[in-house]
């Protein structure tokens, strides 16, 4: 079994690989922790052999590691919901707008189960819908903004009559948040 001390070493080659185009050199790291790592370490193994699939334009093999991450993340967890948005994102990338629908439905009710962490899913579910939210998704959809628009602390209240425009005005409070970090 590797060591949590081996895997932060282990990620940070493959970081370095992957900054270096090293794409061989970081597989090779991943595929040592598939062999060894726990769960949590192959979760995340799972993540970064996806993002080099889909750095090299293989959409499907990056949902097939997405997709394969899943069975190391238990329900109602923030590692699951962010798996399943991404298999969303890559759906949209291969043209299958319904499928990704259905992604990213699952991850918005993964981030239901818990009261832990904000939905990701709002916005691309919104854009993959052209813009619209599906009626049966309505109640759903709200309790996530409201409960998002707490946990960032955006300022006032969400419009939960206008749910699109709630969901916009997160995504415009984080990247705000995240520009001033960037300052």
């Amino acid at each position: 079994m590797i060591t949590e001390q081996d895997a932060i070493e282990y990620f940070r080659s493959i970081y370095a690989a992957r900054y270096a185009d090293d794409i061989a050199a970081a597989e090779f790291h991943i595929s040592t922790l598939m062999a060894g790592g726990s769960s949590e370490v192959k979760a995340q193994a799972c993540w970064h052999a996806a993002q080099i699939k889909e750095q090299l334009g293989d959409f499907r093999g990056a949902q097939e590691r997405y997709i394969e991450g899943l069975n190391y993340r238990p329900g109602g967890t923030f590692g699951r919901h962010d798996l399943q948005q991404l298999i969303g994102r890559t759906c949209e990338k291969l043209g299958e707008h319904d499928e990704a629908i259905q992604w990213y439905r699952r991850s918005m009710k993964t981030c239901l189960a818990s009261e832990d962490f904000g939905c990701l899913a709002l916005l691309p579910y919104l854009k993959c819908g052209g813009g619209d939210i599906y009626s049966e998704d309505v109640p759903m959809v709200k309790t996530l903004v409201e409960r998002s628009w707490r946990l960032l602390a955006v300022p006032g209240q969400p419009d939960l009559n206008d749910l699109a425009r709630a969901i916009r005005a997160i995504e415009q409070f984080i990247a705000d948040e995240e520009g001033k970090l960037t300052k």
